[in-house]
């Protein structure tokens, strides 16, 4: 009965103990990574009941990552992409993108962030880059910031993010919402392993009712109304020194258009992407 009681006792002490939340942990220039990622993408514009543009693939990313520059906040602003596999399946086919050795070069600090070390990279191979890897905008607010905690949580916790940093950082993608519109939480789910690197399982949400514009996106239209929901997932070290993550994200927007001339266009476009990354040093 006493061990019993004792494993009783220490599954109960386990279950309660309280964890630093860190989304981001510090990173530094030279870190290189193996990734492995998965994204699709679905846009679909209707008048009525009639489909008059859609658009629906997938792509799957083999390769690694090193880090080139970081801000002050040590989040990597710079990054090369060596691909080993980079394919795109599209009405069934499947194609690759990029020749395995191609580096891709990303780097928050430029207007046009995604490019080809040698060579041109097409607006059709970027975009689908985009679900590989967002870059990150020097000293912009990190993930901890928007939707982490300062205060230690257990397993089964939720805290709301950070309305007013989330609106503020979204006005860099173009999109104006303004924080009292905005809503969202965070949940630690339990513990897990990539590899051999402790993780804590993150979720979280973020929902906006109404939005607008921040540059002309579609001229001709006005934006009569809009919502966007993201559904974030994660499991982030538990040592500082164990770099290994992984990563996903659903975005989902709906808008409805109309023209001067009266035309009403109803558009939804989704995004998904997870990813892996191993920390090679």
């Amino acid at each position: 009965m006493r061990l019993i009681v004792l494993t009783l006792l220490a599954a109960t002490t386990v279950k309660a103990q309280p964890y630093a939340i860190r989304l981001a942990r510090p990173d530094h220039p030279g870190q290189s990574y193996a990734v492995s990622s998965t994204g699709s993408k679905h846009d679909q514009t209707t008048v009525g009941d009639r489909v008059v543009k859609a658009q629906q693939y997938q792509v799957a990313f083999e390769g690694r990552a090193e880090i080139l520059k970081v801000d002050a906040r040590q989040r990597p602003i710079r990054l090369a992409f060596t691909v080993e596999k980079f394919t795109k399946l599209e009405g069934g086919v499947t194609t690759d993108l990029l020749k395995p050795g191609s580096v891709v070069v990303v780097d928050g600090s430029q207007q046009q962030p995604i490019s080809l070390k040698d060579g041109v990279i097409e607006g059709p191979v970027r975009e689908a880059f985009e679900l590989v890897h967002s870059a990150h905008k020097p000293e912009s607010p990190t993930d901890d910031e928007i939707f982490g905690s300062k205060d230690e949580k257990n397993i089964g916790d939720s805290w709301p993010i950070n309305r007013a940093l989330a609106s503020e950082n979204l006005k860099d993608s173009g999109v104006s919402i303004p924080e009292g519109r905005l809503s969202g939480k965070v949940s630690l789910v339990g513990r897990d392993k990539i590899g051999a690197t402790d993780c804590l399982n993150i979720q979280g949400e973020l929902n906006a009712d109404g939005f607008s514009f921040t540059k002309d996106v579609a001229p001709g239209f006005t934006l009569d109304k809009g919502s966007v929901q993201a559904r974030l997932r994660g499991c982030a070290p538990l040592d500082d020194s164990r770099l290994s993550r992984r990563e996903g994200v659903e975005l989902t927007m709906q808008m409805r258009l109309t023209s001067k001339e009266g035309v009403i266009l109803d558009v939804r476009t989704s995004q998904k992407k997870d990813a892996v990354w191993i920390s090679l040093k």
